[in-house]
């Protein structure tokens, strides 16, 4: 297939992974065969016609030219990189990991057509604003556009651009690396689970497995000390973390963000402050994953009010490290490639399609096959595709967490942002939730039952119940036709404070699931809650309406 070294053909990524331009493949390769992945075709070039074209005097003439090519712009930068005055500092390391990245990218970013001298001049530029940190929320796209100029500075060496870069690219790259922020100056609050020896094999959360198996100098970086971090007993983990980290230099925090909900609720209760700045006050990062995070980003800035706290997410499952957020000004993630992993995608029952034939706007199911032995495993997750160029995901829920009793395919990204809206448009703050569904019967038509616990209740439950039900049905057409037919309004179940925290350490879980098709969870949540037997009741004074 595409892309597989012992496949029969290769893809044009795959081709260029081998060293090929477009002008070499429109020069030397036949035209190409296209298959359909999901609606878009995808080009396909025979692996005995490349291997030929490879063997050609033309082939490796113009692979040496291209060598060739590149070399001007790398003795430039590092000329310039050796030439600066550094110091041992995290940040000079920082920025040499991110010269390094640049010389890693520059032979295939020199392969391009070179840009008019204005494009290359507005990117240059934009590099060289670093050094004023104006454009430090969007360095990603900063280093990509340096490396888009790269042609025109092989063919520009003499140019009042090419001669300032000279001197200012290593002063742009410290300030890329130290942008303002204090965040690597203090100790990141890490918040695992447990883990436990069974004969030789350390067995338990992942969090947990990361802490133990951590080098011992991530102590100086890290908090609480790593016999806090894996004890077993929640409310016995808060209490000495409260005691060890209160009077720490906390400049992050990391970890699950329901978990790290409920200890941040401790930590102000220890020390009798309003909210975390005032406890913390250069707490500037929360680095979170796990589950979704948008459920609980409302509660999190009431606790941390300042434009400067950032969350930045992380997809590092049990099964491989597959995305990470890489700039704090957007809300998805960068697909990790290289990582030992190889990526499918599966958009229905039967459609399987690799990483070339993802569309922008798909939802898929993941499977991976990856160097730790895993063989094409569907973990479970589904992940939504931002941008194909490059590959950038969003979590969107579990493959086994929808409701489709009635139809209506509702998934955790249609209950995520009806459940934003809602909190939006009344002021409300919801720590958590679930949703089930309540069965038609001779007398009533069926609906969805939110069991939800506030962290703000809005002034009018009811009016929350009708905005959330009318965001659910603006964002899933097939949940708005069926409340034209088949389904009532959404019922609302309010549960207490600390029920859902209550239930998962109850039942021995780390996340709450959000939507099934049954109801055992969402009557083993509100029964945690006290209101089984008044969920009835309770509801039909919430109906949306």
């Amino acid at each position: 297939m595409s892309g597989h070294k012992n496949g029969k053909s290769w893809s044009a990524a795959a081709l260029k992974r081998r060293g090929w331009t477009n002008e070499l493949i429109r020069e030397l390769l036949p035209a190409p065969r296209y298959l359909i992945f999901d609606g878009h075709p995808v080009r396909l070039w025979s692996r005995e016609d490349v291997r030929t074209a490879e063997s050609s005097a033309r082939f490796s003439e113009r692979s040496a030219q291209l060598a060739a090519e590149t070399s001007r712009t790398r003795a430039i930068l590092e000329q310039s990189w050796s030439e600066a005055k550094k110091d041992k500092s995290s940040i000079w390391r920082l920025a040499g990991f991110y010269h390094s990245a640049i010389l890693g990218q520059l032979t295939g970013a020199s392969k391009g057509r070179a840009p008019q001298t204005s494009h290359a001049a507005a990117w240059l530029n934009e590099f060289f604003a670093l050094e004023q940190r104006r454009v430090g929320q969007r360095l990603p796209e900063v280093m990509r556009n340096l490396l888009r100029a790269a042609p025109w500075l092989e063919q520009n060496p003499d140019h009042p651009l090419t001669t300032y870069l000279r001197g200012a690219y290593p002063r742009a790259l410290f300030a890329a690396a130290h942008p303002g922020s204090r965040v690597f100056e203090g100790k990141t609050l890490t918040l695992g689970g447990t883990c436990r020896r069974e004969g030789s094999v350390l067995a338990g959360d992942l969090s947990a497995i990361l802490i133990h198996e951590t080098t011992f100098w991530s102590g100086w970086f890290r908090a609480p000390r790593t016999q806090t971090a894996l004890l077993a007993d929640f409310d016995a983990k808060c209490e000495r973390i409260c005691r060890e980290c209160a009077g720490e230099r906390i400049t992050a925090f990391a970890g699950v963000p329901s978990w790290n909900l409920a200890l941040m609720r401790r930590v102000l209760e220890y020390t009798g402050r309003s909210n975390l700045l005032e406890v913390w006050p250069e707490l500037s990062l929360f680095v979170h994953g796990g589950v979704e995070f948008a459920p609980y980003r409302r509660s999190f800035e009431g606790l941390l009010p300042s434009e400067s706290m950032h969350y930045m997410e992380t997809y590092n499952a049990s099964e491989g490290f597959f995305a990470i957020a890489d700039d704090p000004a957007r809300d998805d993630m960068l697909l990790l490639l290289d990582y030992g992993t190889y990526y499918e995608f599966r958009a229905d029952d039967r459609t399987v399609v690799p990483l070339e034939g993802v569309v922008a706007g798909g939802v898929y199911a993941l499977l991976v096959t990856s160097s730790n032995g895993l063989w094409r495993y569907e973990i479970g997750d589904r992940v939504e595709f931002t941008s194909t160029d490059p590959y950038r995901i969003r979590f969107a829920g579990r493959t086994r967490q929808y409701i489709n009793v009635f139809g209506e395919e509702v998934i955790v990204n249609n209950t995520d942002a009806a459940l934003a809206r809602a909190c939006a448009r009344t002021g409300a703050a919801v720590s958590e939730y679930t949703v089930a569904p309540l069965y038609m019967s001779l007398a009533r038509r069926g609906a969805h039952e939110w069991v939800v616990e506030f962290d703000r209740r809005p002034a009018d439950t009811a009016r929350f119940a009708a905005e959330l039900d009318a965001a659910l049905r603006a964002e899933n057409s097939d949940y708005d036709a069926k409340r034209s037919t088949t389904l009532d309004a959404l019922r609302l179940t309010v549960v207490p404070s600390g029920t859902f925290l209550a239930w998962l350490r109850r039942r021995g879980k780390n996340k709450v699931p959000r939507l099934a098709n049954d109801r055992v969870v969402a009557e083993q949540i509100a029964a945690a809650g006290g209101v089984a037997d008044a969920a009835q009741a309770g509801t039909e004074a919430c109906l949306a309406h």
